[in-house]
């Protein structure tokens, strides 16, 4: 038996916020508990042993508050906005700038190691390019070293924002951020500019051929893992199953045939 994911379950945090619409609520607040189970992959820990490469209660719980603290009128959206891509965009910064390491998004597939020169990077992400070339990066691979001045700023102004505007203001608001921090501050900019410089395009080959419901190739499924390490896949596609021949997506769901 392999095992590859846990849960770290947060259970029964109190907080006192001023979530509601009534002058009471919003005024002098009320107290609430919170309870959470996060999924997380483990895979790595068992190997290392390193606390590292493990997901941290308190960080968890430090992403829970500041969210709490943020006033809301319906406790659905403050569960909204801990649950959804802007906990995952806080997430992924907050621990890389204090662990440094890898994030990788659950819906990339991995074909070969990670480049030793990328391990090795203080900061990497790969750029983005054509359609939503104006986000200047793409956030499913982030590489970045523990105290990476690149990652703490960008938690930074990220903190800054929310502490007072939880609001999803643009789906890329992450990459977005990213961008004015490179152009605004001077010391980012210049970091930036040293980091190696490869599109994101051969990320997403197998992307493009499971939206357009091509039949599996293996000489395609080998270009195109020869061109990348990594792919970005999505989940919103689901295999057809009874397809003849098999889809692309049908083998990236399913896995190759015994």
């Amino acid at each position: 038996m392999v095992i590859e994911s846990s849960y770290v379950s947060l259970r029964e945090l109190r907080f006192h916020a001023r979530h509601g619409v009534s002058p009471q609520e919003t005024v002098v607040g009320a107290d609430f508990i919170v309870s959470l189970r996060l999924g997380y992959n483990i895979e790595r820990a068992m190997i290392t042993d390193d606390v590292r490469d493990t997901l941290s209660y308190a960080d968890v719980y430090e992403v829970v508050k500041r969210e709490m603290a943020v006033p809301s009128k319906l406790l659905e959206h403050v569960a909204g906005r801990i649950a959804d891509a802007q906990f995952s965009d806080l997430l992924r910064v907050w621990l890389l700038s204090a662990y440094g390491g890898f994030w990788i998004d659950a819906t990339c597939l991995m074909t070969a190691p990670i480049p030793e020169s990328i391990s090795r990077a203080g900061f990497f992400v790969f750029h983005s390019e054509g359609e939503f070339g104006y986000t200047l990066i793409q956030s499913c691979f982030i590489r970045a070293a523990a105290g990476n001045y690149l990652i703490c700023r960008w938690r930074q102004l990220m903190e800054e924002l929310w502490a007072t505007d939880a609001r999803l203001l643009h789906y890329f608001q992450l990459h977005l951020m990213f961008k004015a921090m490179v152009e605004a501050d001077p010391v980012a900019r210049e970091e930036y500019g040293r980091m190696a410089r490869v599109g994101e395009a051969p990320t997403h080959v197998l992307q493009g051929y499971m939206k357009e419901g091509r039949a599996y190739d293996g000489k395609l499924m080998a270009e195109a893992a020869s061109g990348s390490f990594i792919h970005k896949l999505t989940y919103k596609i689901k295999p057809d199953g009874g397809a003849h021949p098999p889809t692309f997506t049908d083998r990236l769901w399913n896995g190759p045939e015994p």
